[in-house]
Order: structure tokens, then sequence, then C-alpha cells
């Protein structure tokens, strides 16, 4: 084949091929603008209905330097799937579900012991990831969520990154929704949610530097980090909001609220034995020695690891919780003598009535929380799951004796491995 002929069937192929995927390009354009992204959804009970809020992501050419824009769109409903369904209607776009990274819960869906019909629809829908985030809201559902347009969120770092960041953090719970199903349909039937609140910035700065149970935020992170990244929204108005340092903690069992923990400490506690965070800070006062006087210091701790031992001594059941910690290093420290200082990695203030405060106060904070749920029969701590995996036989006799009543006789105690060097 010469040249010639060779440049003529090249030239028929190109005009051939632009010909048929010009039309196509031009529908998937047009189809793209007929679809919406949901985010984040927000559960409320009102009038004894379902009210459904979404959090959607458009496709947006008036929105400055960027091409989506934040809205929220709310429709209730006898169920949820309806609502939802009210809610596509509404939006008169193809609804993307595959999104939604957040479902928040109202405090009356709770209370109304709706939540498991409630989360039933999520569950069920196989469009939307089981990886999504629950969250409690302090408030109205639909509240918070058009609050979260005062944070510095993005399509990049939304709400479950902020969360999956407090949780390292020793500050959060990040509870996704296969979770709390397969924590539902566990021996002890309990799971906790955290709760989320949105401050000013200066309250958010206010209650972290008033925070003794877990120090206040290290550089401002774990804290009141509220995501980082542009807008999404396309506003200017100011994004001054910040999720509060330590939020509120929901124990349920059998999907039913068992507890809120509102105490720091008790909040603190549950922090520390999760086994997914990883690293924080711990206060301590009151320390007296040759360094220091009346102090009150803050250490930091990383490579945090939990242990679960179990045992069981005449038919009674115990669990032993062990926390161990690495590089640890004393990071602030205030004082009638200076009002604050900061000490970067000197082992020298790291001194032995430092290390036994500061794992006293662990163990107060964990066993604390414990006893906080005892009382009501919720197993925070998921105790009995390693009891029954461990020594089946031992358990199913003791649960034929105790029953439902089973957390008022284990024995927990924790102890603390707080290396104290760098």
């Amino acid at each position: 084949m010469n040249n010639k002929v060779f440049k003529k069937i090249a030239r028929y192929l190109v005009i051939v091929f632009t010909v048929l995927l010009t039309p196509q390009a031009l529908n998937i354009q047009s189809e793209l603008s007929m679809r919406t992204i949901i985010s984040a959804v927000a559960v409320d009970i009102v009038d004894d209905k379902f009210l459904i809020t979404a959090q959607v992501v458009k496709a947006s050419s008036n929105v400055e330097g960027g091409g989506t824009q934040l809205d929220f769109i709310t429709a209730s409903a006898t169920t949820v799937a309806d609502a939802m369904d009210e809610v596509t209607i509404a939006l008169g776009r193809t609804s993307g579900l595959a999104h939604i990274g957040t479902i928040i819960i109202g405090k009356e869906v709770i209370e109304k012991e709706k939540l498991m019909m409630a989360l039933d629809y999520f569950l069920r829908e196989k469009g939307i990831q089981n990886s999504a985030m629950l969250l409690v809201s302090e408030d109205k559902a639909k509240d918070t969520l058009e609050n979260t347009k005062k944070l510095q969120l993005s399509s990049a770092v939304g709400l479950p990154k902020v969360f999956l960041y407090k949780q390292n953090n020793t500050n959060g719970v990040m509870m996704q929704l296969q979770n709390f199903l397969n924590d539902y349909m566990t021996v002890s039937r309990c799971s906790v949610i955290s709760g989320v609140e949105i401050l000013s910035k200066d309250e958010a700065e206010k209650q972290e530097g008033n925070s003794n149970g877990s120090g206040g935020s290290l550089s401002g992170g774990s804290g009141g980090s509220s995501g980082s990244g542009g807008s999404s929204s396309g506003k200017t108005e100011e994004k001054d909001g910040r999720i509060k340092y330590a939020n509120n903690i929901y124990v349920f069992k059998d999907g039913k609220l068992k507890v809120e923990l509102k105490d720091e400490d008790a909040i603190n506690g549950v922090y520390l034995i999760n086994r997914n965070s990883k690293e924080g800070v711990v206060t301590v006062e009151n320390i007296n020695n040759q360094y220091m006087k009346d102090a009150k210091v803050t250490v930091y701790f990383r490579d945090k690891k939990v242990k679960i031992k179990t045992s069981w001594e005449n038919g009674k059941p115990k669990c032993t919780f062990i926390i161990k910690t690495n590089r640890n290093e004393v990071y602030a420290v205030e004082s009638s003598e200076y009002s604050s200082k900061i000490y970067e990695t000197d082992k020298l203030y790291l001194t032995e009535d430092v290390v036994l405060a500061v794992g006293n106060k662990i163990r107060e904070d964990i066993i604390k929380a414990y006893k906080s749920c005892q009382e009501s029969g919720a197993d925070i701590y998921q105790c009995a799951n390693r009891l029954y995996q461990r020594n089946p036989r031992e358990w199913k006799k003791f649960i034929a004796q105790y029953g439902d009543e089973y957390i008022q006789h284990i024995e927990i105690d924790v102890k603390v491995d707080f290396k104290d060097q760098i």
C-alpha cells in the first residue's frame, strides 16, 4: 500500500470516528449535568415521620474556581425509603447514593427507639456503602448537617476522614454502619456511636483550653480539626466552625440506647481502650518534684496498643486490659512558677512520679467508663465477646446463671505499661 492510499484511508477513519463519537460525548455530558451526588444524610423524626436531609454536591458552572455546589434537600415520609425517594424527586436528577459517607442520627430517633428501623434502609440499599460513618447529633440532625457548611471540608476531606483522624489521636470514635451491625450480632450486643457537635471557633478554643481529661489538642490537630482543603459550597461566608473536641458517646445494647457518656474522663476512657487509637495526650495535675511545683503536666504518647487477657476463678470471670505506649514525652508544663512551657522531647521531665500519675489517670478513666455503663447492663468493652471466644464452656455456665445481668458479675482490671523513655 503506497503512502497516498494510506493517508486517504486515515482521513476517512478520522472523519468516521468523529461522527460516531461526538454524539456519544455530548450525551455523556448531558447525563452528567443530570446527576447529583449525595455525600451525607441526616435522619430525624418529626410528627412521627422520618425527616431526611440530604447533603448534595451538584455540578455547577456558577461556582467560582470549581465545578461543584453544596446544597441541602429535605423530605419526610413514614419510612426512610419513601423519604429518600422524595429527596430524589425533589432533586429532579439521578442521585448517586454510593458516595454517602456519613449518616447523622437525631436524638429523637434514638429516644423513640427507631434507630434500627432507620438503619435498616441504609443496610439493605445496595447502592449505599456499608463503610458509611454513623454519628449522633446533639441537636436536630438536620441542623448539624447544615452546620457542616461552617467547616473547611472538601470532597477530599469530609467528616469520615476527620473522625478517622480524631480516632487515631485518641479523641474520637469512628463507627461504620457495618461494624455497628456486627456488634449488634455479637454476644455482648453492645456498640458505641460518637456524638457530633459543631462549635464556633471561639467556643472550641475555650473548650480545648479548659479540657482536663485529655489535655487539649496538640497543635490544633485532633481537637478542633474540621478538615482541610477548600470549601465545596462555592460561597464566600467565613468558615469558622470547629468540631467539638470531646463529643458525647452513646452506648447501645440490642440497638437501644443504654447510656450517654457526658463526663470527659469517662469519654477519654473509651478513647483509650479503642484499639484503633494510636497516639494522644494525657494531662495530670498536682505534680511536685525537683523540676516542678504543683504543676499540671501534659504528656504525649505514641504507639498505643491494647491487649486483653481473660481468666476464670471459681466460675467468676475477669478481664484485664493492658495498655502499652512508646516514645512518650512531656509536651507542656503549667505551674505557679511559670505560666506555660513547652519541652521538645526532653526526657528529664518525664520523671517516675509523672509516669505513675499518667498510668493512674489512664486506669481511672477506663474503669470510670466501664462502671458508668455497668449499672445499665451495657457491656461497653465487649467483655462477653472475649470471654465466650476463649472459654465457651465456662461462659455458657456463667450466662445460664446470670442471664442479661452478667455484666454486674464481671471484674475488670487495667494495667498500664507507660514507658518512661522517648
